[in-house]
């Protein structure tokens, strides 16, 4: 339908602007939970049309920042807007637009810039402003490190994260149940199907909601805080391995000439030791004098035979020439490594590391993530320049060249990565990237970014990588249910329901109620509670109704929660 043709008439719908890979995704969802949705699209794979037209979309073929298009995608009488164009400026100029028509209506704006979608949040009053990059970052990062992670949050101050954790036959959550789990752990369970009497065994998968900190030491995933709290508690640990960082990424030829002189000086201590009749310390004394030509001439072997002669002069040629060849590659080293810090490019670790390939949107904020946990990254793009090149060489290695290449992964040393995430905008190149990386790096983590979910599916299911994610299915139900419900905080679908996690203040009516009798009241569950820690009443911190003091306390009006809505997902 064009906007020149007659408007028909809409009530109660979602308007869907932009039907790109976002747009089309959430567009799909809310047509699964049953809401009716008016799409506003230039232009978009036909495919794409024909499949939200199938699925009982409408569709309109216009520019959104049109008013007379608006007018007639119904917005009079819209339930909600979502500008999800693949352009931050027409998803700002259609939110304006909408809120200068309707000032109450609640608007859900695509943006990459989180700074400036928090000042729209604040100022324009739209509800929430999403980047499908920055909610799609966090589940990519922590699906290099081992761990799926369904949806991140704030609260606080403080970080949160809901993820599936596996039940190991030694893990501290064997033989626990889900009450127990939440008082000795400080965590939600948000299997709504599980039996909460019933223990968790090994091999069960548990959705956990919790602090970071408390979700990465159930899941297994090492902490920077934790690292640097160990280092701190035994100096000679930390010493040993910052001692090994230095040993791994020296040059291999460094390496070979250091224990080339260790093995000679070893065994010249013993030929000495015994054909001079010197004790331990004095033979140490005279190899180290001999290789380093200081030859003080207080030791000498001319009272010795002709073989320890012989010996001795082969030890100072050696001694002599490998010191030389030792100290130039020192030198070398040394020198590259301070312009290398002088000019902000750090090294390419020799092992352990993750490599990104595909610094766009979406890969920038995986690098991101993964350095703020701490992680040694090497971002490696076809083509990495300006401020964003001049960032990333602040924090970690960067690696100019196409990623489908093998050359250019061995640049990235792939082949000791823990983990390669192929992270462009072309499914076939990541597909791509991921194979090879599999084929260079047997041992390490693949996880690749497609956009097709059967694809992802059968990628998986073929064991050609280890995860295949889709940014844009990851983040739809943040931008779903930031249209259907205030105080959003996350969300996540998983075949049977759309589960959302929203902050509520509790009523004046349930003053004094408990959290389970508050829940009931509001129709939703109560998984954390904001406690005053303060007398000035700062809320300092969010913990679950039973999961420690003062524990399920009666709840005051006004008091913030958090709760779990789930609304069903009919398959299909």
């Amino acid at each position: 339908m064009s906007a020149a043709s007659g408007a028909p008439t809409f009530s109660g719908h979602i308007i869907v602007c932009g039907l790109g890979r976002v747009g089309y995704r959430l567009t799909l969802l809310l047509l699964r939970l049953g809401e009716k949705v008016v799409v506003i699209n230039q232009a978009a794979r036909e495919d794409w049309l024909r499949a939200a037209r199938a699925a009982g979309a409408e569709i309109i073929t216009g520019d959104a920042r049109s008013a007379a298009t608006l007018a007639l995608a119904g917005l009079a009488h819209a339930r909600a807007v979502i500008a999800a164009t693949n352009h931050d400026v027409v998803n700002i100029e259609t939110a304006l637009d909408a809120r200068q028509q309707r000032p109450d209506l609640p608007i859900v704006v695509r943006l990459f810039d989180r700074d400036l979608g928090g000042m729209l949040e604040e100022r324009l009053g739209v509800r929430r402003a999403l980047g499908s990059s920055a909610l799609a970052g966090p589940t990519l990062a922590y699906a290099a490190v081992g761990e799926e992670v369904l949806a991140t949050l704030t609260l606080g101050g403080r970080p949160f994260v809901v993820g599936r954790v596996r039940v190991e036959a030694r893990s501290t959550l064997a033989g626990l149940t889900a009450a127990a789990t939440e008082r000795q752990h400080q965590v939600v369970v948000l299997d709504e199907a599980r039996d909460p009497a019933t223990p968790l065994a090994a091999g069960d998968v548990v959705t956990l909601l919790g602090e970071q900190a408390r979700f990465n030491a159930l899941s297994g995933v090492t902490t920077p805080a934790a690292v640097a709290s160990a280092a701190a508690a035994t100096p000679p640990r930390a010493t040993w391995s910052a001692l090994r960082r230095s040993w791994s990424n020296a040059p291999a030829a460094l390496r070979v000439m250091f224990l080339f002189l260790l093995v000679l000086i070893c065994l010249s201590v013993l030929v000495f030791s015994f054909g001079m009749r010197l004790s331990l310390v004095d033979a140490i004394y005279y190899v180290v004098t001999t290789v380093t030509t200081t030859g003080y001439g207080d030791i000498t072997p001319k009272e010795n035979g002709a073989f320890l002669k012989l010996y001795a002069s082969l030890v100072m040629l050696i001694g002599s020439v490998t010191m030389a060849i030792l100290y130039a590659f020192a030198t070398d080293f040394v020198v590259s490594e301070r312009f290398r810090k002088v000019f902000g490019q750090p090294t390419v670790p020799k092992s352990g590391h993750k490599v990104v390939v595909g610094v766009g949107n979406v890969g920038y904020r995986v690098v991101d993530e993964l350095l703020a946990a701490g992680r040694a990254v090497v971002a490696v793009d076809l083509k990495i320049e300006g401020e964003l090149a001049a960032a990333l060489r602040q924090r970690c290695s960067v690696v100019a060249g196409d990623g489908r290449v093998p050359a250019t992964l061995e640049a990235a040393n792939v082949a000791g990565a823990a983990a390669v995430v192929a992270a462009t905008g072309d499914d076939a190149a990541n597909l791509a990237v991921g194979l090879h990386a599999r084929r260079l790096a047997p041992h390490a983590r693949v996880v690749v970014r497609l956009f097709d979910p059967d694809l992802a599916r059968k990628v998986e299911a073929g064991g050609l990588v280890d995860v295949a994610l889709s940014p844009s299915r990851v983040a739809a139900p943040a931008f779903v249910a930031a249209a259907l419900h205030e105080g959003v905080q996350a969300a996540f679908a998983d075949e049977t329901s759309l589960c959302v996690l929203a902050t509520r203040r509790v009523p004046a009516d349930c003053d004094g109620l408990s959290a389970a009798e508050v829940g009931r009241r509001l129709g939703a569950r109560l998984v954390l509670v904001a406690r005053d820690a303060t007398s000035s009443g700062a809320v300092q911190d969010w913990t679950a109704p039973c999961a420690g003091p003062p524990g399920d306390a009666p709840l005051r009006a006004g008091q913030q929660v958090l709760c779990a809505l789930r609304q069903a997902l009919p398959v299909g």
